[in-house]
Formats: C-alpha cells, structure tokens, sequence
C-alpha cells in the first residue's frame, strides 16, 4: 500500500514538476480517453503536453491547463450536439416511416391535410387490398389460391416495402390478424353462427370444456368451407 502511495506521488510530481513562486505546477487532470491504450495517464499526458505545452518545457502552467479546460469543454459541446443531431435524424426517421406513402396521400387523403381521418383510412385500405388482390391473381379467378398467396410472402421478405404497403400484403396473403380476429370474422359470416343451445348438450346455459371444444371444432370446420349452419 505504501508502494502504491509513493508511486503515485512521484508520478503526479513528475506531471506537475517543481514547486516556485512564481506559478504552481499541479498535476495534469484530464478527461479519460474514449479508447485508452495499456498506459492511458501516460498515453494523456503525452497528448496533452505536445498540444498545449507552448514553451516546451515539459509541463504545463496556468495559462496551458486553462488552455486545456477551454478544450475540453469545446469537445464535450461537440459531443453532445452529435448526440443530439443523431436523436434528430431517428426521431425523423420514425416519423418519416409511420407516415403513409405520398402515393396513398394524393389518391385517399381526401381533405389534403396529410393522414387519414373519419373513413378516409377504411377507404384507403380497402382500396389497397383490392388493388394488391387483383395484382397477384393471375389466374383472375377472384379469390387467391395458397400457391398465389406465397408469391406475397416470399416478396414481403424478398423486398424492402413501406410498412402501409407490407401491413395491406400481410392482409392479402393471410400473415396479418391469422390468429387475432379469426373467430369474429367467422361469427360475423350471416347465418352461419351456431346457436348456442345446439351445443348445451346438458342445458345448464354454461358451455363446459367439451362444448367449448366442440364449438371450436365447428368454427374451424366452417372457415375451411366443410360445414353448414346448425
């Protein structure tokens, strides 16, 4: 410990040099480097003394370490207005890309005030999903087969599109709402909701496991076409 102590003294005596009456010398403080080297105080002081010590004479009096400080504060500035510039640009660049497609402005931005209010965005959407549908049915049956449907996906991963223009391509291909929403489309088809007595089984009015189940099953027979109302 007592080691230690004397090396740091000696190494903070030989920064600073002697002691006269006319300017105290003191140790050399200085930010830590960004990217310090196996001998870092050493690797600083070296740097420091090439650029601020004026009269060469191996340290550094009042006027350098001011010279030093001004320096140091100038750097800091810089740092932190980059910091803040590269926020900025982010901060842009998210906005830039929740903000929809100048094509879609110019067709369904009705009122031109640059987003879609009251129906102009089921408009826009429904206009899209159309006009994406028609596009990959080639075969212009009307409906897309699976075949057609992973021409879609394999674009989406292949491609870099807007994120209006992937959300309409996971509707179309089936990727966006596959689990969330299925049951209320399929309740939503007309006549084609099971009452719920046909499977109250033991007429409690509460739907057990196994009805719960069998309803399940019943809705999942009904969006692949192989079932018919109850």
């Amino acid at each position: 410990m007592k080691t230690n102590l004397l090396t740091l003294l000696l190494f903070g005596f030989a920064i600073a040099g002697p002691l006269n009456s006319s300017a105290q010398r003191r140790p050399l403080l200085f930010a830590n480097p960004e990217s310090p080297g196996s001998h870092p105080l050493a690797d600083v002081r070296k740097q420091m003394l090439a650029r601020f010590d004026v009269d060469q004479n191996g340290f550094l009096d009042k006027s350098e370490r001011e010279a030093i400080r001004m320096d140091t504060q100038k750097q800091a500035v810089k740092r932190s207005d980059a910091v803040l510039k590269r926020r900025r640009e982010d901060k842009q660049k998210g906005e830039e890309k929740n903000r929809p497609p100048q094509r879609w402005l110019k067709l369904y931005d009705e009122n031109k005030n640059g987003r879609f209010d009251d129906g102009e965005w089921d408009k826009a959407r429904q206009a899209e999903v159309d006009r994406v549908a028609s596009k990959y049915d080639k075969d212009k049956s009307g409906a897309l087969d699976q075949g057609e449907k992973n021409i879609i996906i394999k674009n989406l991963k292949r491609n870099s599109y807007h994120g209006y223009d992937a959300y309409i391509r996971r509707i179309v291909s089936g990727l966006e709402g596959e689990n969330r929403g299925e049951r209320k489309r399929s309740e939503s088809r007309k006549g084609q909701r099971p009452p719920g007595k046909a499977f109250d089984t033991d007429g409690d009015g509460k739907a057990s496991k196994d009805e719960l189940k069998a309803i399940r099953d019943y809705e999942a027979k009904l969006s692949r076409g192989e079932a018919h109302e109850q």
